[in-house]
């Protein structure tokens, strides 16, 4: 899928909930897959390949969550991609205005590659993220994501694509 690499590409529905995605794979990875000896179960492409050829899908299909990719391709057409990308931009600089206003670092050294869909935030030492998480979870009710496995306790990560169209 771009610079040699053959793999399994997966991308999440558009503004969709999380648990819907699209796969594509090629046909080396497909093979990889065939003599892997790890144990699959929804990588199992021979199964899934077979089961689509007759228009089925061999697992229970998760059905909520195409309506509600529906709902959001309704909207993403409601709105214009001009329209996500701004609001995406808008909410994404609110985000990186309140963490800096916090005193917290954005991960990111860079401002021209920062992200519009996720803030990863640098907690001051002897801080700890999953406090901070566990805090506004609490008081908040928001769930914001962990860092990624091996980074320091430090480090958190903010989604900031907000579903809202103010």
């Amino acid at each position: 899928m771009g610079r040699g690499r053959d793999r399994c590409r997966l991308a999440e529905g558009p503004d969709a909930a999380a648990g819907l995605s699209f796969n594509a794979i090629s046909e080396k990875a497909r093979k990889a897959a065939q003599s892997a000896r790890l144990p699959k179960s929804y990588w199992a492409w021979d199964e899934i390949i077979a089961a689509n050829k007759t228009g089925y899908f061999p697992y229970t299909p998760a059905t909520n969550l195409l309506y509600g990719l529906r709902e959001a391709i309704d909207m993403l057409q409601e709105e214009g991609l001009h329209g996500v990308f701004a609001r995406h931009a808008r909410h994404a600089e609110a985000t990186r205005r309140a963490v800096r206003a916090w005193g917290l670092e954005i991960l990111c050294a860079n401002a021209e590659e920062y992200s519009n869909t996720l803030t990863a935030v640098m907690m001051p030492a002897g801080h700890d993220a999953d406090a901070l998480r566990k805090t506004i979870l609490e008081a908040y009710d928001m769930s914001l994501g962990t860092a990624w496995e091996g980074s320091p306790a430090r480090c958190s990560a903010s989604a900031t694509s907000a579903t809202s169209t103010t």
